[in-house]
């Protein structure tokens, strides 16, 4: 009896830890949960404990609100002027907003398969002694950096925003990143399959 008391509190405590964390939500979009904070308005800087129980401290100018673990919200944004644009509290939750969807929604698979494709043809011609070949893949990743999302499948998958030209731009931000960073794993996968594959024939 003793020992399913103990498990039951046990169980009790780390349910109450795990609901009682309070979130700070950034500007990038990226969410962190975090206990124990509190806000140094001298430094401009929050102190908090993050889920591993260390301390850490980050600028206000990083932050756009901590989130606490009933739902309340404090939001440490202040209008500013970003990249020579000015944002209001609204209009950055709204580019925030679309960080986040463009991170969840877009999938980026086309950037990937050109990454695969353009790595294993460096990879290739590397394996055949053409040594600068393996700057084929990163020619593709900066061709692919140039291109911009397109609006029109923006507004296609989230209708609701297509007049909301800050959340249009978050996502663009955050799926280029994504288009960024897929098409350099698959080059790097490509490289290794066509520098195996020219490998294994030429043995």
């Amino acid at each position: 009896m003793q020992k399913v008391l103990l498990t039951l509190i046990t169980v009790f405590i780390f349910s109450t830890l795990s609901f009682s964390q309070d979130t700070i939500l950034y500007l990038s979009g990226d969410k962190e949960l975090i206990h124990e904070y509190t806000f140094d308005d001298k430094n401009l800087t929050l102190n908090y404990l993050n889920k591993r129980g260390k301390k850490r401290s980050i600028e206000y100018d990083f932050i756009f609100s901590v989130i606490d673990s009933t739902g309340n919200e404090k939001v440490i944004f202040k209008e500013s002027i970003i990249d020579d644009q000015e944002f209001t509290v609204a209009q950055m939750r709204s580019f925030i907003n679309g960080e986040i969807a463009g991170r969840e929604n877009h999938k980026a698979i086309i950037s990937t398969a050109s990454g695969v494709v353009f790595g294993s043809i460096g990879g290739a011609l590397f394996a055949g002694g053409m040594f600068i070949a393996p700057i084929i893949p990163l020619v593709n990743t900066a061709v692919v950096g140039s291109t911009k999302v397109s609006e029109k499948g923006i507004v296609k998958k989230f209708p609701e925003y297509s007049n909301d030209k800050y959340f249009i731009k978050g996502y663009q931000v955050t799926a280029k990143e994504k288009r960024l960073t897929n098409s350099l794993i698959g080059g790097f996968i490509g490289l290794i399959i066509g520098t195996v594959s020219v490998g294994m024939i030429c043995n």
